[in-house]
């Protein structure tokens, strides 16, 4: 048997080729990215992104960050336990290569506890961008707003209908004071007058943050929406829906009796044609819950009801919401329909 070499010298990069810097690239401009999130913006392989990965650390360009904290890569991927962000180094060469860069190694840095809620935004971000949503940073949403540079807000989607979301995300683990910091920042006006989202992990996560929002009825009456969306539902509704128009735009187009009154009211906008008021609940808007428990008692005897509209998913969550209602009729939704009905218009 031959004896292991040791001491072997790392290779490093003597020539940057264009796919070393699209790989820095994207990590100076999102601060960190997992290897999942690079492949997105640089051309590779899984096999050839590790090996790429290495040669830019070596090189002193690129440095690996732990993830700990709950962080779950999406679409049954398998977390690599790192992430990735560019060095003091790897600025200076991409400065060589022309590129203006105002920010150093050391403002990029993210703190440990923040970085699975990161990485979680940009892969709902992420895979919303693939069809056609428009997706503003945290940092440059907060800067354009003069907010909270601190605060908990993950950024600004805008969907192709114009919907303008102001997001949030939770991990599987929700803790109450993540859930209080969304509550703060919702009070201190963040984005007012714009949708605000909080995409959660998984169903019990999102029960935890119905169950903590449905008594603030001080936020809830002054916000325009407070949605609820567990990231499952992006695949087979968010990237095909984003506003209560083309959701019923869509009822209408696979025959469901829906119209559309001139009402100047958005919550009374749509109403079957047996004359119950349709709701959209597919997105767990709480302001939608709230407007319904508060409806007044006289309007209440010009109408039979509320039809919400729900999933199989869904529905035992908003029965414990608002199931006890007699005038509430639940009209089950298979988010797959959706899906099968507009996801080859999108691909047309």
């Amino acid at each position: 048997m031959g004896e292991k070499k040791k001491n072997q010298p790392r290779q490093v990069i003597k020539y940057p080729t264009e796919k070393d810097i699209g790989f820095l690239l994207c990590t100076y401009e999102y601060r960190v990215l997992t290897l999942l999130q690079v492949r997105r913006f640089v051309e590779l392989t899984e096999c050839y992104s590790q090996r790429k990965k290495k040669l830019l650390i070596d090189s002193g360009y690129l440095q690996g960050y732990s993830i700990s904290g709950g962080y779950q890569p999406p679409n049954g991927q398998v977390a690599q336990g790192k992430a990735y962000g560019i060095t003091g180094k790897g600025i200076t060469l991409l400065r060589k290569h022309g590129y203006e860069l105002s920010l150093n190694a050391d403002a990029l840095r993210i703190p440990g506890n923040q970085l699975p809620y990161l990485l979680t935004s940009y892969d709902v971000a992420f895979s919303l961008c693939d069809v056609g949503w428009q997706f503003e940073q945290s940092r440059h949403f907060k800067a354009r707003l003069n907010l909270n540079r601190q605060g908990v807000v993950k950024g600004l989607l805008t969907s192709p209908a114009g919907a303008k979301w102001v997001f949030f995300v939770t991990l599987a683990h929700v803790n109450k004071s993540t859930l209080a910091k969304f509550k703060q920042e919702m009070e201190s006006g963040s984005g007012n007058y714009l949708d605000k989202v909080i995409f959660t992990m998984d169903m019990p996560a999102l029960q935890s943050v119905v169950k903590y929002f449905k008594g603030e009825e001080s936020i809830l009456r002054h916000l325009d929406s407070c949605k609820v969306i567990p990231q499952f539902m992006i695949d087979s509704y968010v990237r095909y829906i984003s506003t209560d128009e083309e959701f019923f735009s869509f009822l209408k187009g696979i025959g469901y009796p829906v119209v559309k009154t001139d009402t100047p009211h958005q919550f009374e906008r749509w109403v079957t044609e047996d004359g119950f008021i349709a709701v959209n609940l597919l997105d767990t808007d709480l302001v939608k819950v709230y407007e319904i428990l508060t409806y007044s008692g006289y309007k209440l005897e010009q109408i039979k009801g509320f039809k919400v509209f729900t999933t199989p998913e869904l529905v035992d969550v908003h029965h414990q919401l608002l199931g006890y209602l007699k005038h509430v009729h639940f009209q089950l939704m298979e988010a797959e329909i959706i899906e099968e009905h507009l996801g080859t218009k999108q691909t047309n």
